[in-house]
């Protein structure tokens, strides 16, 4: 079972996170996703690529009751693959839109904020970065992708305090770039990257290129020769009660 789908629309390639119920991210999750990733890279018909979720979430970002519970070398895989979906999101040579059909939370707003347009459903969503809460440092891609797209106030209030926010402050905050009711949401985007794709094709992506290519160079040399900081130890010792915290709504509300 493939936890990512792809559907074509058109010239479009719908990206679908399908992994109930919150599309939480584990290993196969990024496994699939990166392959899935590359795989619309290389073919020749997408003009432009939506990324979405299933169900009311966009993603919950990390499998907070199975990643703790992994060996060191299933971790260092997860941030490896974490890097690698990252990268594919934020250097794709084509125009990639985030459509936030509900929760984006922690490494799933992360995905969200590699993309190069956002739009989100308008209400009963919660949009956040809650790593700091279940004692989880960011990997290489995540961080850098954070500090490139988000104002240095916002970053901070997000990452350091921690704290989800509703869709009205993430569009005031520059974290998403406007907001729709839920049935819209995926029509919008769809309306969005096909704007971005009447552009002509190698212009957009050389022109990408220049805007992100420093961030992408230092996320694609985390990758290609694994040297993110993080893989020699990923979660401190209170990481697992903190996660627990989390899950169990006591943290990041």
């Amino acid at each position: 079972m493939s936890f990512v789908s792809v559907e074509r629309i058109d010239d479009i390639a719908v990206v679908q996170l399908c992994r109930p119920p919150v599309n939480a991210i584990d290993l196969e999750f990024l496994r699939d996703a990166t392959a899935a990733m590359i795989d619309v890279d290389r073919q020749e018909w997408p003009r432009a690529i939506v990324l979405t979720g299933s169900g009311t979430t966009f993603s919950a970002g990390l499998d907070l009751r199975k990643v703790p519970t992994y060996s060191p070398p299933e971790l260092r895989q997860v941030i490896c693959g974490i890097n690698s979906a990252i990268l594919q999101l934020y250097a794709s040579r084509l125009p990639v839109v985030a459509a936030l059909n509900g929760h984006a939370v922690a490494g799933g707003l992360c995905l969200a904020l590699a993309c190069d347009y956002r739009v989100c459903i308008e209400s009963d969503c919660k949009i956040g970065l809650t790593e700091t809460r279940a004692g989880i440092p960011y990997p290489i891609g995540p961080i850098s992708v954070v500090r490139a797209e988000l104002a240095p106030h916002v970053a901070r209030q997000l990452v350091l305090v921690a704290r989800n926010v509703t869709p009205q402050r993430a569009l005031e905050w520059g974290i998403v770039d406007e907001l729709q009711p839920r049935e819209q949401v995926q029509a919008r985007a769809l309306d969005v990257a096909r704007d971005l794709a009447s552009a002509p094709a190698d212009g957009y992506a050389r022109i990408k290129q220049q805007l992100r290519g420093e961030v992408s160079a230092r996320i694609r040399r985390a990758v290609e020769e694994e040297d993110d900081p993080l893989l020699e130890m990923w979660f401190g010792s209170s990481a697992a009660g903190a996660a627990a915290k989390v899950l169990a709504g006591k943290a990041g509300a």
